[in-house]
């Protein structure tokens, strides 16, 4: 049994936002073998800015895994054209997806685009992973 905790926090004007979260608190109940794992625990913290007349939010996040090496990804969202939205970023992790003898040196790089429908986001991305091929995901997210 697990669950996820954060804290948002959002600036007056909107322009700057900051979140921490701990990810996989909790135990595991029952084990196949004799031995239980432990839960991936995992510790976040991001941020945005929107600088003052620029049309795009840029943002960064750091992963403390801890079972593993920290990881970081960077973002911007450029809104000019909207309801479109363009998109690059870069995540660390992706340097996992090559091999000793990988000579691609886009892997971690993502891009894509949003588009608002009513009350609804259709948005779109592509990931170049090395190794283990293109990845594109395609995401719809809405509200009431």
């Amino acid at each position: 049994i697990a669950f996820d905790l954060g804290g948002k926090w959002l600036s007056d004007r909107q322009r700057y936002s900051a979140g921490i979260m701990i990810q996989n608190l909790g135990a595991q109940l029952s084990s196949l073998g004799s031995e239980k794992d432990k839960l991936p625990l995992t510790f976040r913290a991001g941020g945005s800015a929107r600088p003052r007349g620029a049309n795009v939010i840029f943002s960064g996040d750091i992963i403390i895994p801890i079972d593993n090496d920290p990881e970081f990804a960077i973002g911007g969202e450029y809104y000019e054209f909207k309801p479109l939205y363009l998109r690059l970023g870069y995540n660390s992790f992706g340097t996992n997806y090559r091999t000793a003898a990988s000579t691609d040196n886009w892997a971690g790089l993502s891009l894509g685009a949003g588009f608002d429908f009513r009350s609804m986001q259709i948005s779109y991305a592509f990931t170049p992973a090395a190794e283990l091929g293109d990845s594109h995901r395609i995401t719809l997210t809405g509200g009431f």
